[in-house]
């Protein structure tokens, strides 16, 4: 008998410290009032729940704002217990080194009216972290018969290796939070389609980085580098093709994008592929700073190669005071129209007198060139204008411009290496600005067709044209 009681003893504190072992949700931590700004939020912990309240009711907002400290890269999701009655705006910052925030995410919870409970369990998305501090800030708009008390953990998931993407992170809401000079090891996960991958980092000072890659060598992998504005606009600034070798023997190959120069804010990161037949899927990538400007420094404007023509542009009347700078960014739709109308109205010697409207834009370099045919919209009447132009696109928007002022460009097909990866709606427009010496291959005989057109290149390209036209 006493040897059955010391075995149920035993199995007692077993059983016991077994369950010690499992996290129980708690309210291990209060709100510290007032935590109204960022300078008196409550420090919190991760996995631990915090028990708060909204002090005001009857439509009125209460800010409550909290610090977490990050130690390792993970995965962190916002779960929270919130009235039924109230709507819960949460807003993710990060923080740099002179208190600076920046809004990383954001999500509405909308107050509901169909259940019976007072209290309604919601998440927010998952958020990829580097270390570091974060802030959070909670505010609701409350009916006068809300509840008015919360609950909030942030769980969060350590990595156990700190250079991996973090999937899904196929848009850009989902993005893997990233830092300079730091390798991340990913994978596009089918082989057969292709997988986006997208990354962010924030940049408290412009500088000029570089992209390197270790890449599968049977794929095409496209990186796009996209500002995003404080109304969360993305404006893409750089773009870059990597194309499959020809006959690879090694399952990689190395390659590195141009100088990128970037100023301070958020910048996603977009990656992707497509493969051709069968191949490994793993890449590594590493956003490089190869130069810190100080903060008078501007990026360079003008590439040695480029500067003896686009003076000659400039002198001889073909370039708007408005595309006079930044040379090396990528043009964008609106920009080479700004372009193409100063070579129609100067060869012409007459303003385009007609418009055709698009709902997103009402510039007027935009109208006149889509009256006369020389450009179009994208669909549902919109004509992208921010968006930057692909060199394809440029071909085909300079051929028509040649035939518009009556000097249509030579008739030929395009010869470049890349030809297969030609739009088919843009290939013969490739040929004649090929024959006509408009554009130009790179080195190895290759178009480019996806490639981002840069603002000197459009304007070269341009001042060739009105040679070719005059």
């Amino acid at each position: 008998m006493k040897s059955m009681k010391n075995r149920f003893v035993c199995l007692t504190l077993v059983l016991i410290m077994s369950l010690a072992l499992f996290v129980i949700p708690a309210y291990a931590q209060s709100e510290s009032e007032p935590n109204d700004d960022a300078g008196t939020a409550t420090a919190i912990l991760v996995n631990t729940q915090i028990d708060a309240s909204f002090a005001n009711v009857g439509g009125a907002t209460d800010n409550d704002w909290y610090k977490l400290t990050i130690a390792q890269p993970g995965e962190l999701r916002l779960a929270f217990t919130k009235p039924t009655g109230s709507t819960l705006y949460a807003y993710f910052y990060s923080v740099n080194s002179i208190g600076d925030l920046t809004e990383l995410y954001r999500k509405t919870f909308l107050a509901s009216s169909s259940s019976a409970a007072d209290y309604v369990e919601v998440s927010s998305d998952k958020l990829y972290l580097p270390p570091g501090d974060y802030f959070i800030l909670l505010h609701a708009s409350l009916r006068s018969d809300s509840k008015t008390d919360y609950g909030m953990t942030a769980a969060f998931t350590p990595m156990l290796n700190g250079t991996l993407e973090f999937e899904p992170n196929n848009e850009d809401r989902t993005a893997t939070s990233i830092e300079l000079n730091t390798q991340i090891s990913g994978s596009f996960t089918n082989s057969n389609d292709t997988d986006n991958d997208w990354y962010s980092v924030v940049l408290d000072q412009q500088r000029e980085v570089r992209f390197q890659i270790r890449k599968p060598a049977r794929a095409n992998v496209t990186v796009v580098v996209y500002a995003r504005d404080a109304a969360w606009v993305k404006t893409e600034v750089y773009r870059k093709v990597f194309h499959a070798a020809t006959n690879p023997t090694t399952d990689y190959e190395d390659v590195e994008s141009d100088n990128v120069y970037i100023s301070t804010g958020f910048y996603y990161i977009w990656v992707y592929a497509s493969f051709r037949e069968e191949s490994v899927t793993d890449y590594t990538m590493m956003a490089i700073e190869t130069r810190l400007l100080a903060s008078s420094q501007s990026a360079p404007t003008l590439s040695s190669w480029a500067q003896a023509d686009v003076n000659a542009a400039i002198a001889a009347g073909l370039v708007p005071q408005s595309l006079q700078s930044q040379y090396t960014q990528a043009i964008t739709r609106a920009e080479f129209c700004a372009l193409a109308v100063a070579v129609y109205e100067k060869v012409a010697q007459i303003e385009i007198s007609g418009r055709t409207t698009f709902s997103d834009t009402s510039d007027v370099n935009v109208e006149k060139m889509a009256y006369l045919g020389v450009v179009n919209g994208l669909s549902e009447g919109r004509f992208g204008p921010n968006e930057s132009l692909t060199r394809e696109q440029a071909a085909t928007i300079l051929a028509r411009l040649a035939k518009a002022v009556g000097k249509p460009l030579y008739e030929q097909e395009a010869s470049f290496n890349d030809n297969a990866n030609i739009s088919a709606w843009a290939l013969e427009s490739v040929g004649q600005v090929q024959a006509s010496g408009i554009m130009r291959g790179d080195e190895n005989n290759r178009f480019s067709p996806q490639g981002v057109y840069t603002r000197e290149q459009s304007i070269i390209t341009i001042l060739r044209l009105n040679t070719y036209v005059r």
